[in-house]
């Protein structure tokens, strides 16, 4: 997916319909210094310039309601990003202040009420049940100390763009009432190219010896399956550019990480 050719847009590579913003929402000075407008788009059409970032969260989940209120009886595929927390945080008036964490807060309980939003719908339409729902995050925050522990990222050291665990490791939750039990924990380490492998099985889809190398199926994980030692040793590598920088490379295998 891209931008700089119509041809890459989502539309263009397999979505059906498209609306949101082509890159992160800090695509302008002072995060970024381009002189490339933000624009918003529908589809293959840019719709709104400035972005009124304010209500662009709730203006996803809008967009999500209605998608899922059609065709209730087809499967679908659903792929909401939303662009915050990424700075800079915005948020819609009636969540401004309502937290007890400042604008950051704020926006993080709009994402929560946009996630009940969506799961409100899903009952709401007789969907609930029988569609797998996945939660989770591209990376830790960035906020809190490099070194020290960082109560935002749950007393993780490290925070965004760092290797330490409060840089990548996220929340990941998932939901699916008529193949899941629900309340299961499991510690196992895994990656998020572990959901190609693991979505392929779902949908019964057989994976070539060359498809997605570097992805694990974790099904059994989600189905509450205890911690057992790998039949074949991961060995977890994470890369932060550019390469003049130190502390670019880690690997982990179990409990140990080298950075």
């Amino acid at each position: 997916l891209g931008y700089a050719e119509e041809k890459f847009l989502p539309v263009n590579q397999g979505f059906d319909s498209w609306f949101g913003l082509p890159y992160s929402n800090d695509m302008m000075p002072p995060w970024v210094q381009t002189r490339v407008p933000l624009w918003l788009y529908e589809g293959t059409k840019r719709i709104e310039h400035p972005v009124n970032q304010d209500t662009l969260t709730t203006r996803y989940t809008e967009r999500a309601v209605k998608f899922l209120e059609r065709d209730h009886d087809k499967p679908f595929f659903l792929y909401l990003a939303y662009n915050m927390p990424h700075m800079p945080v915005r948020t819609a008036d009636r969540f401004r202040g309502r937290s007890r964490a400042g604008l950051y807060g704020d926006v993080i309980q709009t994402i929560d009420w946009s996630v009940g939003e969506v799961m409100k719908t899903l009952k709401r339409t007789g969907r609930d049940k029988n569609t797998l729902v996945i939660f989770t995050s591209d990376n830790g925050p960035n906020t809190g100390d490099n070194l020290g522990r960082n109560q935002e990222s749950g007393g993780l050291r490290g925070k965004k763009a760092k290797l330490w665990e409060g840089g990548i490791r996220v929340p990941f939750m998932v939901s699916w009432p008529a193949v899941l039990e629900g309340g299961k924990l499991n510690h196992s380490i895994v990656s998020l190219t572990d959901l190609y492998a693991t979505l392929a099985r779902v949908v019964g889809h057989s994976l070539a010896p060359e498809e997605a190398q570097d992805s694990h199926d974790v099904f059994a994980y989600w189905r509450g399956t205890p911690e057992v030692p790998d039949t074949r040793p991961r060995v977890f590598f994470c890369h932060l550019g550019p390469p003049s920088l130190n502390d670019t490379l880690a690997i982990r295998q179990g409990s140990h990480k080298l950075i």
